[in-house]
């Protein structure tokens, strides 16, 4: 099993997904890609950005995706 393939059925039980996430459970390291290539194939996939700080107390953005209920 590929990590898109991981990835896609990890978020198709109706769990969001982070890069932090996608590394720690899965390895992978480029989710956005990830997420371009099921784009790709037609998953309709939504995403908001959040922003935390990191432990230096600096302010960190990423984005959390989800399959969008069509």
């Amino acid at each position: 099993m590929t990590k898109i393939e991981r990835v896609f059925n990890y978020m198709n039980q109706g769990n969001t997904i982070t890069q932090k996430e996608a590394t720690e459970l899965f390895g992978a390291t480029r989710l956005a890609d990830i997420i371009f290539r099921l784009k790709a194939r037609g998953v309709f996939i939504s995403d908001k950005r959040l922003s935390e700080n990191d432990r230096f107390g600096d302010k960190c953005n990423f984005k959390m995706y989800w399959i969008k209920n069509v």
